[in-house]
């Protein structure tokens, strides 16, 4: 499954209050998962980490998805920054999430929420180190980034399917 190709998938299960101006509701679902893929990891709970990985994802695609920004862009920086395996992959995602949480609320405090193109790049270089960290820690527990898409894609639809998506 293509970037692209995921990204219409997620919008289709994308229900939360004021999408499309909640940044921070996408902000803080990563945080949240985040602190999920740690405990998967920690339980070596493999099925489990390709489901949280691609709950991941899905908030990387709602924070591109507020920010208008198109989730195959990232595909770009995913590439030019492959991080090896050995590198501190959740040290990685956290410092990471943690300047996205700070360009988040500094654009709520100084600019009523929005984000502009300045710093924009910001956030888009730091979701590619995440989606490329997602990469690499899909890869170093024996599936790929394609697979975490379309494990979520298949969740989603089954979530769809039984009328159980809400933005909680």
């Amino acid at each position: 499954m293509k970037f692209s190709e995921y990204e219409i998938v997620a919008a289709t299960t994308a229900i939360y209050p004021n999408r499309g101006q909640n940044l921070p509701y996408a902000v803080l679902g990563l945080v949240e998962e985040t602190g999920e893929v740690v405990e998967k990891i920690d339980n070596l709970d493999k099925l489990g980490l390709c489901k949280e990985l691609g709950d991941q994802v899905w908030y990387v695609v709602a924070i591109c998805f507020e920010l208008k920004l198109p989730f195959e862009q990232l595909e770009i920086e995913v590439k030019k920054l492959q991080i090896k395996k050995n590198q501190p992959l959740l040290q990685i995602m956290e410092e990471c999430i943690g300047r996205i949480s700070s360009y988040t609320k500094k654009a709520m405090r100084d600019n009523n929420g929005i984000v502009h193109s300045d710093k924009q790049l910001l956030f888009v270089k730091d979701l590619g180190l995440i989606l490329s960290a997602i990469s690499t820690l899909s890869e170093n527990h024996g599936f790929s980034l394609t697979e975490v898409f379309v494990n979520n894609h298949k969740k989603l639809q089954d979530r769809l399917q039984r009328n159980t998506i809400q933005g909680s």
